[in-house]
């Protein structure tokens, strides 16, 4: 019989990689299969042309004490490589400019700048800081989240702090009310504003998101944000890096295509793990991959919960990216990170908004010979749209890029278009290609459907002894942090053996 694993990762995302990293950490022999030519999945890049582009227009937080990045640098005695960034963003919109200043005191005056001062915009941010604060403390300290059994609940208890308790009550609150309570539900460029930064991350708009997400997503641009040089692929292969030197294993361009149960020659309760190249046993799996794509995987004896998690078809939201390489000028650019609120929205499902990232002069790899790399993205809400590569598939994406680049010329004064020496771009079915993700879903599960934490989707969801999930569509969701805290937290409960 082959080798025996002790844990597969289907999918070389981050969160899956985190997990790997941790769990081999304690002497476990762990295999990641990635399909793609790259590990990060959503979070990678790519060259093309003789230049590396990003996945996607992103940032990168999270390295504060206790914070999930810092945190498993610290548990794996490894450094990412990283340049800090400030301001963290700007956003830009008919003729204001709005500076996302990562030092509270500093937000607190741009604000007032842009808003007008008042106490109650004041206490309003105060507040919203206290509830990130206070979710980020309790996710780092609480492993078995979201609540499985009675056990979990007495786990909780005996880790409660007094503050987790308003924290916890927060949870079950709509933003809206909040807006509502501190007087500021009616001001359409603020409401805007707000609706925007929510999309980025929490897949919708104020009217729908819930307290406590919509309270860390608008925080956010607050923690310490970074640029990854060489591109922030560089975040999965040191994962990878850790992982090879620590008995583990990860094989790119090797697409599972079935997962078994097996146990008859070995007399262990095994999985197996078909992919198109080989067969692989482990006694654990980890699909690292979106819960639209699990059920296809699973073959008939596996008795998984599969209504969990085909409630979540609706509204689920795919993304328009762009790479653009463009001779720099004397103009330099304030941030690395734009958000420009759209004049008018993208037609057949598009964004009112576009996010760009920009390359870093002190990365040599990206932007040598004088030239920046931009990386834009916005939402497209209807992927279905995008289905086929028909006759008007080539008209659909050249009026989008047409769209986008005049508003990149109109937003930036730095932007020419005279100046593009390189652009591409991918739709929702490029994404679907290029990542296997179900219509080219990226970004999770908007946090609509999870009007309290108890709605989120655990790791154990499919409830199947040995079969877990992780990555940005079970808890705790969307984004960098959060998918590694997620892969982190799910190797150290079953190290533990409390899943």
């Amino acid at each position: 019989m082959e080798e025996i694993w002790d844990a597969i990762v289907v999918g070389g995302g981050l969160g899956g990689l985190a997990f790997a990293s941790r769990y081999a950490k304690e002497g476990n022999r762990v295999l990641v299969l990635e399909k793609g030519i790259h590990p990060g999945g959503c979070a990678s890049s790519f060259d093309r042309a003789g230049f590396r582009f990003e996945s996607g227009a992103t940032t990168v937080v999270g390295w504060e004490e206790g914070l999930p990045l810092a945190q498993l640098e610290r548990d794996l005695g490894i450094q990412f490589p990283r340049i800090p960034l400030s301001p963290s963003m700007v956003v830009l919109w008919k003729d204001k400019e709005l500076i996302r200043y990562p030092e509270r005191e500093k937000w607190q005056k741009e604000i007032a700048r842009v808003f007008g001062k008042s106490k109650r915009m004041e206490w309003f941010w105060r507040f919203l800081f206290f509830l990130s604060d206070g979710l980020w403390s309790i996710s780092g300290r609480y492993l078995h989240f979201p609540i499985a059994n009675g056990k979990d609940i007495f786990r909780l208890l005996r880790t409660l702090r007094p503050k987790d308790i308003l924290i916890f009550c927060a949870s079950f609150l709509p933003f809206r009310w909040v807006l509502k309570i501190f007087g500021l539900e009616g001001k359409e460029e603020w409401i805007s504003f707000l609706d925007e930064q929510l999309m980025i991350t929490n897949q919708c708009k104020s009217k729908e998101a819930p307290l406590l997400t919509a309270a860390a997503g608008l925080c956010y641009p607050n923690l310490i944000n970074t640029y990854i040089p060489g591109g922030i692929l560089r975040l999965s292969e040191t994962l990878v890096e850790y992982l090879e030197k620590n008995r583990g294993e990860c094989h790119l361009k090797e697409e599972v295509i079935r997962i078994r149960k097996d146990g008859s020659e070995s007399g262990q309760d095994l999985f197996q793990v078909v992919t198109k190249k080989s067969t692989y046993y482990s006694k654990v799996v980890v699909c690292n991959i979106p819960i639209w794509n699990v059920e296809p995987l699973l073959s008939e004896e596996i008795p998984a919960r599969l209504h969990a998690i085909r409630r979540f078809e609706e509204g689920i939201y795919s993304a328009f990216t762009m790479g653009v390489v463009l001779r720099t000028s004397s103009l330099v650019p304030k941030s690395y990170h734009y958000q420009i609120h759209l004049s008018a929205p993208l037609p057949e499902g598009g964004g009112d908004s576009i996010f760009v990232s920009l390359s870093h002069p002190e990365d040599k790899l990206r932007s040598r010979d004088g030239v920046l790399v931009l990386s834009i993205s916005t939402h497209v809400s209807d992927p279905e749209t995008w289905r086929e590569r028909g006759k008007d598939y080539q008209n659909h994406k050249q009026i989008w890029v047409d769209t986008i680049l005049s508003q990149l010329a109109e937003s930036l004064p730095w932007f020419r278009k005279e100046e593009i020496i390189a652009l591409h771009s991918a739709s929702p079915l490029s994404w679907q290609t290029w990542t296997g993700r179900k219509l080219g879903r990226v970004g999770g599960i908007p946090f609509s459907y999870f009007s309290n934490p108890f709605r989120f989707l655990s790791p154990n969801v499919l409830s199947v002894k040995g079969l877990y999930l992780c990555g940005d569509t079970v808890y705790p969701g969307q984004g960098i942090p959060a998918v590694v805290l997620g892969g982190s937290h799910l190797a150290q409960r079953l190290q533990k053996k409390e899943i």
